[in-house]
């Protein structure tokens, strides 16, 4: 799927396939369970490789990527702080997991030049 290709209703859909196959004890509510449902998304390999389009990603985390850059970096830093190491480790997300969020939040950093 390329970036002209997207569909946000294709990419919540999808969203919510994924989290309404995984059993509610794998994912867990809050912020646990967010955070499994933006790790089930893509692949390292898929993510590198522009395989997962940013949007789906932005769609996912609740950014919108036609916005400023101003407004993107504001709400980005929300993201980041929401999802925390910190934070995740007293929400009972494994350091493993919360390591892999970091990395695609940076990946997104990178390719939404913020």
């Amino acid at each position: 799927m390329n970036e002209a290709s997207f569909d946000k209703k294709e990419v919540e859909k999808s969203l919510k396939k994924i989290i309404k196959s995984q059993s509610s004890e794998k994912i867990g509510g809050g912020i646990e369970g967010e955070v499994r449902a933006i790790l089930s998304i893509g692949t390292r390999r898929e993510i590198e490789h522009g395989e997962i389009n940013t949007r789906s990603l932005c769609t996912i985390l609740g950014l919108d990527p036609t916005a400023s850059q101003k407004v993107l970096k504001k709400n980005f830093r929300k993201i980041i702080r929401r999802y925390h190491p910190d934070i995740l480790r007293e929400t009972g997300v494994s350091d493993k997991e919360a390591h892999e969020l970091g990395w695609r939040l940076t990946q997104l950093k990178e390719k939404l030049d913020i």
